[in-house]
């Protein structure tokens, strides 16, 4: 059998890194709370920075995080999204 190797862990590192990853997402929402920054504007920005982070963030958390958009009106552009980017069938009527 062979030996399974494991690298060394420092959970003492590992917590801190899940704490900033936190507190970066944290703070692209709570700028979209405070209307400094548009959901558009976090989309971009978390697009353009490679921040791995960032992109954990989701477009329902994005938008959710402005005033006054609960998750029923967050939910209709991403189902929009998915419903435009399925594959169409091709009927029957459109070969006659």
């Amino acid at each position: 059998m062979s030996e399974i190797r494991t690298a060394s862990l420092d959970m003492s590192q590992l917590i801190e890194e899940r704490r900033a990853a936190n507190a970066m997402r944290g703070e692209s929402l709570r700028l979209i709370a405070e209307d400094a920054l548009t959901p558009w504007e976090a989309v971009v920005a978390v697009a353009t920075s490679g921040e791995r982070p960032l992109m954990r963030l989701t477009l329902g958390q994005l938008i959710t995080a402005s005033d006054g958009v609960g998750r029923a009106r967050a939910r209709a552009p991403s189902t929009r999204c998915s419903a435009s980017s399925a594959p169409r069938r091709q009927g029957s009527a459109a070969a006659a």
